[in-house]
């Protein structure tokens, strides 16, 4: 059975690639929406469609904090406005671990969020609208609470940390990194996303869970060899490690572990090729 998958936020880094790489994955209709739509466009996709991805909203921290505003309106108000006369719908939101706020010690998903970050709060709220639209007009939904997602990315206007990293390396420049070697960072890989996504699309039912995806885990400290970091002293950042195992235990995993040193190799190839360095 074919089923039709509506991308909001087509063009942009997250849903260009579940457009580009999802029909590859499953048996799907793709049809996507960006910036520019009509009510009249979005309401006739949403009848449309099986399933809607709510892939929507600025690209990271930094873009949210320079206009929190802007960050608001797009991540939750033009789609609340629409949502809330329409009945049955099912999604898919693409949340993010700034949510929680702080990150330390291990994370699962019955931690209290606490988000520090204009972004964080924005998804909070989304992700409490969807709960509350569950329970009021029926609609279906999964939050994935997404780690930094990586590779195949042709836009570096708003990098990623570990990018900023990679750019200054390439660069010959020292990038400065505070809180130790210790440091953690977390995410997942571009085809590992398209690929987590193309399973909880099979999913007949959602029922509001929510759910960590982030498949690489790794201090700062692994990446010395092959980046031109500075470890600066500050107050030491707390270890934390994303727990994944209700994602892994509802849609199984099948996806392999990824080595840091190779994923920034990879990285400075990409990003020479695109950034013509």
């Amino acid at each position: 059975m074919v089923r039709k998958i509506l991308i909001i936020g087509s063009k942009g880094y997250l849903g260009s690639a579940l457009c580009e790489r999802l029909p590859s994955e499953a048996l799907l209709e793709i049809r996507g929406l960006d910036r520019g739509h009509t009510e009249e466009e979005l309401r006739k996709s949403l009848q449309w469609c099986d399933v809607c991805i709510l892939a929507n909203g600025l690209s990271n921290h930094i873009a949210g904090q320079e206009n929190p505003f802007l960050d608001f309106q797009l991540n939750v108000a033009e789609i609340l406005d629409i949502l809330k006369s329409e009945k049955g719908l099912k999604f898919i939101y693409l949340g993010s671990l700034c949510q929680y706020g702080v990150l330390e010690g291990k994370i699962e998903e019955s931690r209290v969020c606490d988000p520090k970050e204009p972004q964080g709060l924005s998804k909070v709220f989304m992700e409490g609208a969807l709960g509350f639209l569950q329970k009021v007009n029926h609609l279906d939904f999964v939050s994935l609470r997404l780690g930094t997602v990586f590779g195949r990315k042709t836009d570096l206007n708003n990098p990623s940390l570990l990018e900023k990293m990679i750019l200054s390396t390439l660069h010959g420049k020292t990038f400065e990194v505070y809180g130790g070697k210790e440091r953690t960072w977390s995410g997942l890989s571009i085809e590992h996303f398209v690929g987590a996504i193309a399973k909880v699309i099979q999913k007949d039912k959602y029922e509001g869970r929510v759910y960590n995806l982030a498949t690489c885990q790794w201090p700062f400290g692994e990446l010395d060899q092959d980046l031109s970091l500075k470890f600066v002293p500050s107050n030491p950042a707390t270890p934390y490690a994303v727990s994944c195992q209700r994602f892994k235990d509802q849609f199984g995993w099948g996806f392999d572990s990824l080595n840091a040193r190779d994923i920034v190799r990879r990285l400075k190839i990409e990003i020479r090729q695109f950034q013509s360095i």
